[in-house]
C-alpha cells in the first residue's frame, strides 16, 4: 500500500466551495420564490450584507466606534447619532460582473445596517466621523455628567 500525503487545506477549500454554492443557491431560491423573505420589510429585491465588525472602547468623556468597511465609500454611508445610541447604514454594489463560472467569490454586496446602544449619553451635535483605509471611526463625546450605565456583576464559583 502506497502512502499518500494529505493536504487538509485542499479538502477544506472543496468544502468551502460547496458551502458557498449551497448558500448562493439558497439565496437564489428565496429571491425567486419568496422575495419577501429575501429582503428586509419594505425593501423588495434588496440584497443585505452582513453587519460590519466593530470595536467600541468607552473612555471617561469619549467613546470611539471603529467599523471595518472595506470598499465602501463615504457617499454610500449614513450615520444617525442619538443620545442613547447610533445607527450606521450603507450599501456596496458589485463593481464588476464576469460572464463565466466563478471559482471563488468571497466579496459581499448589498445593504447593511448596524445599530448600537451606548452605555452612556452622548452629545449628537459633537459627534464626528472619518472614513480612511476601510475603517470608519466615529468619535462621540459624552454629555456632561453622564457616566456609563450598568454595574459590575460578580461571578460565583
Amino acid at each position: 500500500m502506497a502512502l499518500r500525503l494529505w493536504f487538509p487545506q485542499t479538502e477544506l477549500d472543496s468544502v468551502r466551495q460547496q458551502m458557498n454554492r449551497m448558500v448562493r443557491d439558497t439565496e437564489r431560491l428565496f429571491a425567486t420564490f419568496l422575495p419577501a423573505l429575501a429582503s428586509r420589510p419594505g425593501e423588495t429585491g434588496t440584497t443585505w450584507m452582513p453587519s460590519p465588525a466593530c470595536d467600541l472602547p468607552v473612555g471617561e468623556d469619549t467613546s470611539v466606534l471603529v467599523l471595518e468597511l472595506p470598499g465602501i465609500e463615504a457617499r454610500n454611508l449614513t450615520i444617525e447619532a442619538h443620545e442613547d445610541g447610533i445607527t450606521i447604514s450603507g450599501s456596496q454594489s458589485e463593481e464588476h460582473v464576469i460572464e463565466c463560472e466563478t471559482l471563488v467569490h468571497e466579496g459581499t454586496a448589498g445593504k447593511f445596517q448596524r445599530q448600537l446602544a451606548l452605555p452612556c449619553a452622548i452629545d449628537p451635535e459633537r459627534t464626528s466621523a472619518q472614513l480612511k483605509n476601510g475603517l470608519l471611526t466615529i468619535k462621540m463625546l459624552h454629555k456632561a455628567g453622564s457616566r456609563p450605565r450598568g454595574r459590575h456583576v460578580p461571578i460565583a464559583a
